[in-house]
Formats: structure tokens, sequence, C-alpha cells
């Protein structure tokens, strides 16, 4: 029976997929050119709205390099954004975005609940209300807002939740999941100030046990019992909020930043019972925390580089506690992390990102939590190679102190300004315990095609979006 399913949807998926890029093709020349017109005069008679819109359409295909040599992806995604402006200082964006993925439908490898969390997703990703006038800028909807600026980890980063069914390895954008909240920028000068209150209270999300990359947990040594994962309450003394101050002085651009809110991933708050029958049971009963945030970035571009670094501290971040006899088998501690970096500017038009992050737990009660996987970690991307505005070829790769590493070349060829395709691998080694050898085994080999229609920005992949960014003017 489910091979049978699997055929019709297998043949449905290719037909609609197919479909939706000839549609594309053949909207092209009519649509995308008027769209990038409207787009450079947005209120030029006056009393007119101009509408921009743009999309992507997105086919992936993984095929596992270890054993057992199957196909693990089979994705195919499509993105659409429409903004509308009106002569005055309003605009309203909306941006949806979906995907089918076969794979799950072609074998049985995974659990249902796999099936259910990664086989296909709807979902509204910008809704949002802006209102703009000299040097006030405000935003009301659902939205992304970007502070980090690093690359290949979350620092400073802290505003919106993270979908990590997929590690890391998806672009940011399609990481970062967007929330209902209210933002608003005042600039004055080289400074601005950029405050954000969020009612939408949502936990980053992992991907389920059974998963390629689902989290790896060591087996518990007693019984145990994990109860629903409560969620915090949504009232008005619950809504999280943050401030950014941002400016630029003899060439240094800075920013500090202060967020408080709750920790994105639910903490293991448990309890020790003695049941009946003798013995000891663990209870574990996941649940918010409240986690307030402070830090900063700086940067300074000098001849071919940009010098950059970040910091953060978690303040009073609640960790597991290696003992069992630890009062809701929780510790609290500060939790510091620092970002150093350079961004190169390489000949033939290549570039080199170079990064070192380290993060520890501080204070008295540091010795008694389990502490982060991949504390320290140099990582590295860059643009290799380019040849004729056509043909590219990039790297980038994490390497931990405890050993692991995270490495994925990749070669791409641009078919047309809108139309990329690449190939690479994304590899990984290290003990199980650690943060990218949690993995190892799970090493595979990908195939991506991107179309880019509409007013969307060539080269992207995946497509622009409408995130707020840090950009101190």
């Amino acid at each position: 029976m489910k091979e049978e399913r699997c055929r019709d949807r297998a043949l449905r998926c290719t037909l609609a997929t197919a479909l939706g890029f000839a549609t594309a093709l053949l909207l092209w020349p009519a649509v995308a050119v008027p769209a990038r017109a409207e787009q450079r005069a947005p209120g030029e008679h006056g009393r007119r709205w101009s509408i921009e819109w743009d999309g992507t359409l997105r086919g992936e295909v993984a095929v596992r390099t270890d054993r057992p040599r199957v196909l693990s992806k089979e994705r195919n995604l499509i993105r659409l954004r429409a903004v509308a402006a009106g002569p005055g200082p309003l605009a309203v964006t909306v941006a949806v975005r979906g995907f089918y993925d076969a794979v799950y439908d072609l074998t049985d490898r995974y659990p249902e609940e796999v099936e259910h969390a990664l086989g296909s997703e709807g979902t509204l990703r910008e809704a949002f209300l802006e209102w703009s006038r000299g040097a006030l800028s405000i935003r009301v909807g659902k939205q992304q807002v970007v502070w980090g600026e690093a690359f290949g980890r979350f620092l400073t980063d802290i505003v919106v939740p993270k979908d990590l069914r997929e590690f890391l390895l998806p672009d940011f954008e399609y990481i970062r999941i967007p929330l209902w909240m209210a933002e608003g920028t005042w600039t004055r000068g080289d400074a601005a100030i950029e405050a954000v209150l969020v009612p939408d209270l949502r936990y980053s999300i992992v991907a389920p046990q059974g998963a390629d990359f689902a989290p790896r947990f060591e087996e518990p040594a007693t019984p145990l019992v994990v109860e629903p994962t409560r969620k915090p309450p949504r009232t008005w003394r619950t809504i999280e909020s943050g401030l950014r101050l941002s400016w630029i002085r003899s060439g240094w651009e800075v920013s500090a930043l202060a967020f408080s809110g709750f920790d994105d991933l639910p903490v293991p708050f448990r309890r020790i019972e003695s049941p009946p029958g003798g013995g000891t049971l663990v209870v574990v009963m996941p649940g918010p925390a409240r986690l307030t945030t402070v830090g900063g970035t700086v940067s300074k571009g000098r001849g071919r580089a940009i010098y950059r670094g970040e910091l953060a501290c978690d303040l009073g971040r609640w960790f597991p506690a290696r003992s069992l006899t630890e009062e809701s088998g929780v510790v609290r501690a500060d939790f510091l992390g620092v970002i150093a970096g350079v961004d190169l500017a390489l000949p033939r038009r290549s570039t080199l990102g170079i990064q070192i992050l380290h993060q520890e737990a501080i204070g008295s009660s540091a010795g008694r939590l389990v502490g982060p996987s991949g504390p320290t970690v140099l990582m590295l991307r860059g643009l290799l190679w380019e040849a004729r505005g056509r043909w590219s070829a990039g790297l980038e790769a994490h390497f931990g102190l405890d050993g692991d590493s995270m490495i994925r070349p990749r070669v791409g060829y641009r078919f047309t300004d809108g139309l990329q395709a690449d190939v690479g691998l994304d590899l990984f080694a290290g003990r199980p315990e650690s943060f990218y050898g949690q993995f190892d085994g799970e090493d595979r080999f990908y195939v991506t095609i991107s179309y880019l229609f509409g007013a969307a920005s060539p080269g992207a992949p995946g497509g622009g979006d409408s995130a707020r960014r840090p950009s101190p003017r």
C-alpha cells in the first residue's frame, strides 16, 4: 500500500515541480521587468500604490555517502513574497514558503514522527506593516530581526528562535523562525537605536529522534520519563524585549545590545522519584526559563580586510547538572561567548572569512554543570574561485578544539541571473559526544537548483528576505 502511495505522490510532486518551473519561465519575461521598473519609482505618480514581488523555486537532492548509501533528501521548495508600497509612509510585506520532501514517501527508513515533521510544510514567513518617516521606521507583524553578523554560528543573533531540523546546514534565512513582534528604528547621523517587543513566544525546533540530524543523547543510567514540554504563559509580563544601539566613529562600527526573554530551548528541569517497586526514577520536565543577554559587535575595514568581533553574555542561564543530587537537576551560571574574525578580499574576486569562537560557562557554579559541546571552534568560509561570472567554488569548514569538524565544499554554475545549480558535500567527523562529531556517519552529497524570479536579487540562493539587519547610518 505504501509503495503505491509513494509512486502516486512522487509522480504528483514531480509534475507539480516541473509545472512550477515551466510557469515561472513563461511568466519571467512578462512579469520580472515590470516588477523592477515599479521598484525604481514607487509613488512616482503621487497617489498610486506599487506592488513588487519575487519568489524562488528550489529543488534539493541529497544522497548519503555513508552506509546505507541511499537517498536522504528530495525536497521541492517554493517561496513567494509581495511588497505593496503606497505614496505615503506605509508599506505592506507578505511572504509565504512551502516545501514537500518526497524521500519520506519513497523510503521506510524514517519513523512516522520524522515523516510528519520533515515531509512537508507550508508557513507564513512574513506579514508586517511598515511605517517610516524621516529618521523613524516602525514594523508591526510577523518578521525577522537580525542582530548578529557572524557566519556559521548564532551568537548575538538572539531575537528569533531557530529551525535546527537540519542542524546548521541551510542558509540562515531558512533557519531563523519569524515571530509576531513590533520593531522600531530611529536614526540620527551615524547612530541608530532599535527596539523590539515580542509577544510571540516560541522555542527553537530540533529534528525528532530518528531523523538524520536529530541531536544525539547519551543513554541514561537510570529509568527516565519525559513529561510534555511546558510553554511560557502569554501575558503582558512575559513579553520579550530588546534594545540595540549602534554607531560609527572614526571608521569603527560598534553596537551594544540587551535582550530580555526566554531561553530558545526548554530547560530540562527534573525530579527524582522512588517508585513502589524500588529503584530510582528520573522525571524530566522541560519548561521555560527567563534569560537576559547582553553583548555587542565591532568591525572596522582596513585595506582589503574587515576586522570584526562579537560578544554575548547570558546572565543566569540554566544548564543540566552533573550530579543527580542537584535540586531541580539544573545549575544556573553565566555563559560567555566571543567571536573574533577577519574578512579578506583576495585576488580574482575571491574572498575568505576566518573566525574563532569560544564559549564558556563562568562563575562559581561552572564546575557543577554539563557544559556546551564545541566550546572553541575555528571557522573558515570563502569564495575560492570564480570564472567568467558563471563558475564558482566555495568552502565552509569548522574545526573544533575537541577534534571534531564540519567541512562543506561546493561548486556552482550560474546559467542566468536567476538560475543557478550547486553541487557539494556535507562532511562530519569527531567523537559522538562532540558538537559536530555527533553527526559523523551522516555525510552526504547534494545537488541544488535554484530559480529566482520577479524582483529577487540575482545570485543569492534562496532569494532575499525582508529581515531587519544591523545598518547604522
